[in-house]
This record gives C-alpha cells, sequence and structure tokens, in this order.
C-alpha cells in the first residue's frame, strides 16, 4: 500500500505540468493485482536511439530541439517539479504534420516536489540513472532544479560530442570521476563545437548547483544567435528589384565592413577606468584590474572588450565561474571589431584552458594594424604562452615586449620567474631587482609585494633564510594594499618552508591561514 500511494503521489506530480513539451499522464488505474497508468500516445524514437544513428548533431541542427527540452524543464521547474532522471532516453522526438519535430519529455516517475513539506524526500541517490546523475545527487545533497539542468548539459554533451564527459568500467567509477574530475570541454573531444555552445554546456555541468544556470530559460537565451540581418523582401519589377538589391547589399556590406574595421570606444566615464584596468591586467595586478573594470562595466554595459577584460582577470584570480559568466554574457552581444573577435577568441579559450587556441588567437593579434599599440598585444601572447607552460615561447616573447617597452616590469617579473625555473639564479635576481624597481616607480605596492613573493618562492629551495627576509619584507607592505591572493601565497609559501624546516605543527597553521583566505 505504502509503494502504491508513492507512485499515485508520483503521477499526481508529473499531471501537474501542462505542457507541450512535457509527455501528458492521464490517470492511473487499478485493476486486481494490476497497476497501470494511461498517457499520451507518442510515435517516433528517442533522442538516444535518434543519437545512435546520427553520432553528433551541430548547434543549428541541436538548437531547436535544445530549446524545446528546456522549455519543458522550465515548465516542470514553475510548477514546482524536479525531474530527476532527465536523460536523451527520456527525450521522445515526434514529427509533427508540418515536418517540424516536436520533442516530449517522458517519464516524470522520479520526479519530486520542491514544496517545502517534500524536502526530505528530494535528497539521496536511490532513483534516477547515475550516468546522467548531478553531483548532488551522487553524494546525497539536496535536489533541486539545478541537477536537471546539470542533467540537460550531459545531454547536450551527448549531442554534440557522440558520447558522455565522464566513462569508466562501472557506474561506480564513473560516479567518483564526475566527483573529483572536471568534464572534458565538448571542443577538446570535437573540435568543430560551436564555441557558443561548449561555454552553455560547461555552466550547465559545474560541479556546485548555484554555479549553473539559475533558470532553464538561460540556457536558451545564451545559445540565441549573436550575429543576424534582417530578410527585405523586394516586390518591384526585375530590374528594379536587381538595383535595389545590389543597393542594399552594398549599404549593409559598408555597415558591416565599417564596424568590422572601425574600433568603437568605451562611454567617456567608462573609458579611464577600462584603460586603468588593461593596464593593471598589463602589470599583472590581477585584484586592481577586476576592480577598475568592475567600475567600467557599471558605466558602459554595452563595451564588450570591458567583459572580456573583466573575465580575464577573474580567470587570472582562479575565480572560473565569474570568468565564464562575463564571457556568456558578451557573447549574447554582437562583437563585431575584427580584434575584439580575436580577443573574445583567445580569453575565451585561456577560461576554458584551450591553450594551443588562446596562443593561436593572441598570436594573430601582435603586429596587427586592428591591434592595440605596442605591447599590448604581444604582451597578452607572452601571457598565454606563459599558461600552457611553453616556456621557450614565453621567454622570447616576454623578451620582445621589453624590445618595445625596455622597464616593462611584468615582463620582467615573468622573466624572472621563468630564470627561476631553469635555476638561472644569477639573471632571475638581475632581473627581480628591475621589476621590483618598475613597480616603485610608479607606487605600485601589490606589484612590489608579488615580486617579493614570487622572488620568495624561488629562494625557498635555495636560501629558507634570504625566502624569510624577502617575505618579512613583503609583509612590510601595508596590509590594506596586498590583495587575497597575494596574502594567501605568503602564508602557503610560510607554509612550504616550514615543512623544509620539520616544523610541521607551524606548516598545518600558515597552509590554514592561506587555504582561508583564498
Amino acid at each position: 500500500p505504502k509503494m502504491e500511494e508513492r507512485f499515485r503521489r508520483e503521477i499526481l506530480l508529473a499531471r501537474q505540468v501542462t505542457h507541450p513539451n512535457v509527455c501528458r499522464v492521464y490517470d492511473y488505474v487499478k485493476s486486481e493485482q494490476l497497476g497501470f497508468l494511461t498517457m499520451e500516445f507518442l510515435e517516433g524514437e528517442t533522442l538516444a536511439q535518434f543519437l545512435r544513428r546520427r553520432k553528433r548533431l551541430t548547434l543549428d541542427e541541436a538548437r531547436p530541439l535544445i530549446e524545446q527540452m528546456a522549455a519543458a524543464l522550465a515548465a516542470a521547474h514553475k510548477a514546482g517539479v524536479v525531474h530527476r532522471d532527465f536523460k536523451s532516453a527520456n527525450v521522445f522526438l515526434t514529427q509533427e504534420r508540418d515536418g517540424s519535430t516536436r520533442v516530449v519529455v517522458t517519464d516524470f516517475g522520479l520526479a519530486r516536489s520542491i514544496a517545502p513539506g517534500e524536502a526530505e524526500s528530494a535528497t539521496g541517490m536511490g532513483a534516477g540513472t547515475p550516468a546522467f546523475m548531478a553531483p548532488e545527487q551522487l553524494d546525497g545533497r539536496p535536489v533541486g532544479p539545478a541537477a536537471d539542468i546539470y542533467a540537460l548539459g550531459l545531454v547536450m554533451y551527448e549531442m554534440a560530442t557522440g558520447s558522455l564527459p565522464y566513462t569508466g568500467d562501472s557506474p561506480l567509477q564513473v560516479a567518483v570521476r564526475r566527483l573529483r574530475e572536471k568534464p572534458k570541454p565538448p571542443r577538446a573531444v570535437a573540435p568543430e563545437v560551436d564555441s557558443r555552445w561548449e561555454a552553455v554546456i560547461l555552466r550547465c555541468l559545474e560541479a556546485e548547483p548555484e554555479d549553473r544556470f539559475a533558470e532553464a530559460s538561460g540556457v536558451i537565451k545564451s545559445l540565441a544567435s549573436r550575429y543576424s540581418l534582417p530578410w527585405i523582401r523586394i516586390r518591384k519589377s526585375w530590374r528594379l528589384g536587381t538595383v535595389a538589391v545590389v543597393t542594399l547589399v552594398g549599404i549593409a556590406l559598408g555597415v558591416v565592413g565599417g564596424r568590422w574595421l572601425w574600433s568603437p570606444r568605451p562611454a567617456p566615464g567608462a573609458e579611464n577606468l577600462f584603460q586603468m584596468g588593461v593596464a593593471a591586467l598589463a602589470d599583472g595586478t590581477n585584484s586592481r584590474a577586476a576592480r577598475m573594470l568592475e567600475l567600467a562595466l557599471e558605466k558602459d554595459t554595452e563595451y564588450v572588450p570591458i567583459r572580456l577584460r573583466l573575465a580575464e582577470a577573474y580567470w587570472r584570480l582562479d575565480q572560473p565561474r565569474k570568468a565564464q559568466e562575463q564571457l556568456l554574457l558578451a557573447e549574447q552581444q554582437t562583437i563585431w571589431h575584427i580584434d575584439d573577435r580575436r580577443l573574445h577568441a583567445g580569453i575565451r579559450a585561456l577560461v576554458l584552458r584551450d591553450f594551443r587556441t588562446a596562443m593561436a588567437a593572441m598570436a594573430q593579434r601582435v603586429d596587427s594594424p586592428f591591434a592595440p599599440p605596442a605591447p599590448g598585444p604581444r604582451l597578452d601572447l607572452a601571457r598565454a604562452q606563459d599558461a600552457a607552460e611553453f616556456v621557450k615561447g614565453a621567454t622570447e616573447t616576454y623578451q620582445a615586449v621589453l624590445q618595445e617597452s625596455p622597464n616593462h616590469p611584468a615582463a620582467l617579473l615573468r622573466l624572472a620567474g621563468l630564470a627561476d625555473q631553469q635555476l638561472q639564479l644569477d639573471r632571475a635576481g638581475w632581473l627581480y631587482q628591475r621589476a621590483a624597481a618598475g613597480y616603485k616607480r610608479t607606487l605600485n605596492e601589490e606589484g612590489m609585494a608579488l615580486t617579493l613573493v614570487q622572488q620568495a618562492m624561488g629562494q625557498q629551495f635555495v636560501s629558507a633564510e634570504k625566502a624569510k627576509e624577502l617575505l618579512t619584507e613583503a609583509e612590510s607592505i601595508s596590509e590594506a594594499a596586498l590583495k587575497p591572493g597575494i596574502r594567501s601565497r605568503l602564508r602557503l609559501v610560510r607554509a612550504v618552508m616550514e615543512v623544509m624546516n620539520g616544523n610541521s605543527d607551524g606548516a598545518e597553521r600558515w597552509a590554514k591561514e592561506g587555504v582561508a583566505i583564498a
């Protein structure tokens, strides 16, 4: 009786969702010992069966299906119902009379209410398909609409690449990998996947529910096309129509070409803040860069490079979720200018840790007539090479930056770090001195502290006493000037030094402080 009552309650939940993309459940009938339900008759195949034949879909092919799946989940969530077992096998494709494909989400048998009184039944991994479960389902945390959005991300990944991001010899092994590893970017599996689609998929697959889209409708909005021109129908004679079409095409190409070549400017109130933010990024003082760019964004939300550079600053501050959010917002705007498009490709690739693509995109900007003045583009390339741990290329490019700007402190600092890695200690010390002098000339306390911390990290395995002196000097800089990233790094370096001295208690204390600040 309890199981029957639970079954009835779950059917009632499914009936609460009335939407063209949700399979209608009509009634539950019991005849003697047999119970059955009646539902909408569907003719066609599941998305899983379709993908077994087609393997992969382009974004243009997939978008109509994704929009309908997201609309179905949005309707369920609005009705207070979480599906909990959303997967390609529970998505039915049926042909309409007009030839279009209608998506129908089925099998709400595992659905749960998200009303407060139902919270106790919405936890645990006792139900659902392990291959499509969100991390919170796997480890027994409360399950809400975000779990369905995660599953939608897995289905989109399957549509884009022909496979799921996590595989293993057993369901348990797959579950453990999902809890411990980030998904491989779709373009690493199938390079032809549209960049917008990849960004949306990865946002859906964030490990923490609050880092995903807040609503299923956010998926639809983020996949909206960035580039579109209206079609113009001309009902004139052939000759007049031809002239009109040629004229309109010429005007359109002039407008588009002009925007493609002409570099827009931010609003007056935002321009200085934007330039200060870009300069701070160039100096390697990423906390200051993020602060300036956030202020610039408050004054101008339409100038795309502000969002692109803010995404870069967040990524360099190890805040990938915020970086991806700015990229998605930038991609909802039209990116006309050629250098902005290259910059977008480079920063997007950095955020997704696709360093090969990042280096290629940034290399296109070097010496380009459409790019900002030197040494900015070359420094962007050097930092992409540095992130990729391409030591030889980064060293050569940083040296080229110094030819254009001989006392550039960030280039000097990173060259010093690279020299440290190659145990060129005398050269590293000389470069650190020049970097510190450059930051000191501009009264850049964050840069001065960063130089001292990086130098201490290089010295800790050579001279513990020298490393301590450098850290003490860094700590003497006003605590207000030290950003969280630097304060955290200070303490973690201290922890490593304590380990080397055999002081495990001291190491634990410094490490805990560093992690707490981070």
